[in-house]
């Protein structure tokens, strides 16, 4: 029998996550397995103790607000337990925290000194398109770009979703 490590764990969960993101899944079911592949690189990171795992943690510390994380973890939590809320509710999701997590996960497994995988990649360039605030493309790109990000949430997941079978097609030559 083959062994799993908590590394592999973890990719295995992010690359499945970022998957069902794509293909329009629950999004609590994303948030539920990108939140549990996030906790195992953000522990590793931890562990490793690297300055380069301090840098990155100072600065998602500075972009996100702490309202955030709070709610972040709430939800988290709430997916979990029951053992104090057995009649908790929790607002729907619309899936867009979810890019934000993946993104992070991604940020911790490379900073494990991990090369993303073609998953990884196609939600880091996806997120990147949804918040680059400056344009500094060339033309055609900034084309792109604009209609991108005014495409409904369906198609923008849509898009990803064929960005990622590109990918896949790829293979090792690139990752």
């Amino acid at each position: 029998m083959n062994k799993v490590t908590k590394l592999d764990a973890a990719r295995r969960q992010i690359d499945a996550a970022i998957t069902l993101h794509f293909d329009g899944h629950d999004p609590l079911v994303v948030h539920t397995l990108a939140m549990a592949g996030l906790q195992i690189v953000h522990d590793l990171c931890r562990q490793q103790g690297s300055q380069d795992f301090r840098d990155l943690m100072a600065r998602i510390e500075s972009e996100i607000s702490p309202k955030f994380w709070k709610e972040f973890r709430s939800v988290a939590n709430f997916l979990k337990h029951a053992d104090k809320d057995p009649d908790g509710e929790l607002n729907d999701m619309d899936g867009t925290v979810n890019d934000l997590i993946l993104v992070i996960a991604v940020q911790y497994y490379t900073n494990l000194g991990y090369s993303p995988t073609p998953e990884m990649a196609t939600i880091s360039a996806f997120v990147r398109m949804l918040q680059s605030e400056q344009l500094t493309h060339p033309v055609e790109d900034k084309v792109i770009l604009m209609a991108f990000r005014t495409m409904d949430r369906a198609s923008q997941l849509r898009e990803g979703r064929e960005s990622l079978k590109d990918l896949r097609a790829m293979g090792a030559r690139y990752f």
